[in-house]
């Protein structure tokens, strides 16, 4: 619960706790805590993930408080972290921003005078 897990994600290390990193049962980080104890190996409270690290302080604070924090975010920008959550296996997360990229845009429109 209050043991602290270092993340070195492109360089930049995080910390947090085994409780936060463990909180969505569907991600890569508790699938592998899992599998790890299943077969009788220890726990790593270390990890290292060679890639940027732009939003995974939203990963985190995802897990941390199951909200999703993306409000005034480019669209670019929700798309990498939308990338993150996918590559992190946080799916729940990934459908949100996901199902939120899909959604129709009108950027412009002309009408007929006739039917204006």
């Amino acid at each position: 619960g209050k043991d602290y897990v270092t993340i070195d994600v492109g360089g930049k290390q995080f910390k947090t706790t085994f409780k936060t990193l463990l909180s969505k049962k569907d991600s890569f980080f508790y699938i592998n805590t899992y599998e790890s104890l299943k077969l009788g190996k220890s726990v790593t409270n270390t990890y290292f993930f060679d890639r940027k690290n732009d939003f995974f302080s939203l990963v985190l604070d995802y897990l941390r408080t199951g909200i999703l924090h993306f409000d005034g975010m480019r669209e670019v920008h929700i798309k990498s972290f939308s990338d993150d959550l996918k590559y992190y296996g946080i799916w729940q997360a990934y459908a949100v921003l996901e199902k939120f990229l899909s959604k129709a845009v009108i950027i412009g429109f002309t009408g007929s005078p006739k039917y204006s």
